[in-house]
């Protein structure tokens, strides 16, 4: 295995040849190469950056809703308004999708740093915010369930040969197989409006689980691929562990190494559209003059 050092949000690997750091808005920064400090750090495209290429038809729909409840629960039928509170309900709508995500990456971050310092051996305490403390109480039932050694979390990866980095959420021994384990902070259950409380059920009356998002399985075949090429080691199946920060369950799913391997040649193809699109200057809705 190769020398590692973590340095907060540098990493240090490849005995020293390679060295990652984090800096502002979630940017990679290549800075020592072949075991030279490079004078200009070169930006790196990041994992979920690669996969964040793909196309969500869903979250469209899913946004429009969002602004429709807030309109329908806001603009009561038979009041009259000003064009100014008109203005002002639609314009709160229309911003009802970012303000969900920035709760719930808030939500997300806190249950994170939680499972990281219980990983690390720390006794953190239970956070007081509710949503944060389900979430950290799941990660603690399934946990306290796992037999891992060689425990490696909130890790930063770099591929070498593709050029792609990112952190993955911890890289662990699993029953004496080196696996990659990504966490979710979000419902596991199916939804149905219909329902009277709001979730889909199969025949046999039980909750519908959720199918992990094609995307959670792109993203932690790169993470495996990236830990192989730096390691020399070969990895099993992959895990994707979700913690409901609503009612405080998990669901683990496994994601077979075989699957992996062809997962991860696509996500190569996404790799090769996100560094096209910052070639063209489209990183951020603009062309380059």
């Amino acid at each position: 295995m190769s020398a590692r050092e973590n340095k907060g949000d540098t990493q240090v690997m490849y005995d020293g040849k390679i060295e990652i750091t984090l800096g502002a808005y979630h940017r990679y920064l290549l800075s020592r190469k072949g075991g030279k400090v490079l004078k200009e750090p070169e930006k790196i495209i990041s994992v979920t950056k690669a996969t964040g290429m793909l196309d969500k038809p869903g979250v469209k729909f899913w946004a429009a809703n969002l602004t429709g409840d807030h309109i329908r629960e806001f603009w009561k039928s038979g009041e009259k308004y000003t064009d100014g509170e008109k203005e002002s309900i639609i314009a709160e709508g229309v911003k009802q999708h970012s303000l969900f995500k920035e709760k719930k990456a808030t939500i997300g971050s806190a249950v994170h740093d939680f499972a990281e310092q219980v990983v690390k051996g720390l006794k953190p305490a239970l956070p007081k915010d509710p949503m944060v403390r389900k979430g950290a109480l799941a990660f603690l039932r399934w946990f306290e369930g796992m037999n891992m050694r060689n425990t490696f979390p909130e890790h930063i990866v770099y591929h070498t040969k593709h050029n792609y980095t990112g952190k993955l959420d911890l890289d662990a021994s699993v029953k004496g197989t080196p696996c990659i384990i990504d966490y979710k902070t979000s419902s596991m259950w199916e939804t149905d409006k219909r329902e009277e409380d709001g979730f889909a059920r199969g025949e046999d009356g039980e909750r519908i689980v959720k199918d992990v998002y094609w995307e959670n399985k792109l993203q932690t075949s790169a993470y495996r691929a990236a830990r192989m090429l730096e390691t020399g080691k070969v990895y099993g199946d992959s895990i994707v562990v979700r913690f409901d920060t609503e009612d405080g369950g998990f669901d683990v799913t496994v994601l077979p190494a075989a699957e992996q391997d062809k997962d991860f040649q696509a996500f190569l193809g996404l790799l090769e559209a996100a560094k096209r699109f910052e070639e063209l200057g489209l990183g951020n809705w603009r062309r380059k003059k």
